[in-house]
Formats: C-alpha cells, structure tokens, sequence
C-alpha cells in the first residue's frame, strides 16, 4: 500500500480573481492519494471533520460497503472508518475542518455567496480569469449554465 499525502494539516486557498470566492481561508485540510494492493486494508482516524473517499480505479469498501466506481463517499463524523480493497485499488482520501456557513457549488465554482459565483460564471465566460500555463485549450461553461441560477440552499 502506498499513501501519497497530497496536502495535510493546512492549506492556503487564494482566490484566482479576487474577490470572487471570498479572499483567502485557512483550513485543516486532508488529501491523500491511495494505491491499495490486493487484500489491503486501512483505518481512516476521525481526526478531520468532514472526510471522504473517492474510488479512482479497482474495488474498494469502506465501513463494509462497497465504492462505486467514480463516486465519493462521504463519511460518517467522529468515527475511524475501516476502507479494504479486494483486488487493488487507487483511491483519493479528502476532508478537513468543516466550514462555516452556507457553500454554494456550480460547475468548477464554490462560494459563499450565489452573486460571487455568478460574477465568475461571467469573468470565465468573458476569459478573464487568467490562464493556465501551457494550456491552450479553453473549456466553455454551457449555454445552460451560464443562463441556470445558482440553486437555493
């Protein structure tokens, strides 16, 4: 078994316009990418609040249930949480501390606000939030959702 930690402990997230996620937030954060062998198994502690586990490739179960492949689970607070895979398995560990307040989430934008991810709805359609080095391909939001609200909470 192989655990690759991606992030651990904090994490510094800085809006890539600013102002439209609402600045720069510090959070205990987790991110692990996971390569189980065949019969491997683990216990995730209940150190971060909000976990989950994403199934990437292979067989995975976690608190005895099996993962469809390409979800997440999301788990239980406060409880360790055994994950086994039968055959192998790549799988992504997340979580950390819990947010404070209401998080609105819409195609690749979270914020805490519906107005902040309709300014970034419109500064991605109008490329103005910079571009990826190297990167030459642009990824339009849909007709749809430019014109989709934000639902409610």
């Amino acid at each position: 078994m192989t655990l690759r930690v991606i992030a651990d402990t904090a994490l510094r997230v800085t809006d890539i316009e600013p102002g439209l996620c609402g600045g720069t937030e510090f959070s205990l954060t987790l991110y692990v990418a996971a390569s189980l062998a065949a019969s491997a198994e683990l216990t995730l502690d209940a150190e971060h609040e909000e976990r989950g586990v994403y199934l990437v490739d292979g067989d995975l179960t976690v608190d005895g249930e099996s993962v469809p492949l390409h979800q997440i689970v999301v788990l239980e607070p406060g409880k360790p949480v055994p994950i086994a895979s039968s055959n192998g398995a790549s799988a992504m560990i997340l979580g950390g501390a819990k947010l404070d307040g209401t998080c609105f989430i819409e195609w690749n934008f979270a914020s805490r606000s519906r107005e902040k991810i309709e300014a970034a709805k419109q500064a991605w359609s109008e490329q103005r939030m910079g571009h990826v080095p190297g990167e030459t391909e642009f990824i339009p939001l849909s007709a749809s959702r430019r014109e989709q609200r934000v639902p409610e909470a």
